[in-house]
């Protein structure tokens, strides 16, 4: 969550009255629910967007709006994208596997509905022709190697802190 949160804050400026789309395959997504926390006590609106059948419940309690993913990719701002893989865990019960990766991905058909200044993170490695598609739009394209440094950067940030580091106001 942290990382998605600096990540967010480098590539797309202020957070607050920034509309966030949590998409794709929310039951796996392990930091959807902090996600979506941390970004609406930062002031932004989360859409929660994806099949129906793989959204958990309460995500509204937590300030969250549930929407149509075509809805979600016209509003959004930034799209936190899980994209549902073999990896993930077991097949869905009812979906072929050849059938599980349109459900869940962001189409090419999708990507002119999109806001021009629209970032999108994937949670995995993005292919070079959908970040090709992406950038003809305007769109910048995130994938989790994008974010691995500044994971790095949290917890050694932390670590630092944990070990008795400066804490004055220069630290930061």
């Amino acid at each position: 969550t942290l990382t998605d949160l600096m990540t967010v804050r480098e590539v797309a400026g202020n957070i607050s009255g920034r509309t966030i789309v949590i998409g794709g395959d929310i039951f796996s997504n392990y930091s959807a629910r902090s996600n979506c926390i941390g970004f609406t006590k930062l002031g932004a609106q989360v859409l929660i967007a994806g099949p129906m059948s793989l959204i958990p419940p309460g995500f509204e309690d937590i300030g969250a709006t549930i929407c149509p993913v075509d809805e979600a990719i016209r509003q959004g701002d930034v799209f936190l994208w899980h994209s549902a893989t073999d990896e993930t865990g077991p097949p869905i019960k009812g979906v072929s596997q050849p059938n599980i990766h349109p459900l869940f991905q962001l189409s090419d058909a999708s990507i002119p509905h999109m806001k021009k200044e629209a970032v999108v993170i994937h949670n995995g490695v993005c292919s070079e022709r959908k970040k090709l598609a992406y950038q003809r739009n305007g769109i910048k394209i995130l994938d989790m190697l994008s974010q691995a440094g500044n994971g790095v950067a949290i917890r050694m940030a932390l670590l630092y802190l944990i070990a008795g580091g400066n804490r004055g106001p220069t630290a930061y």
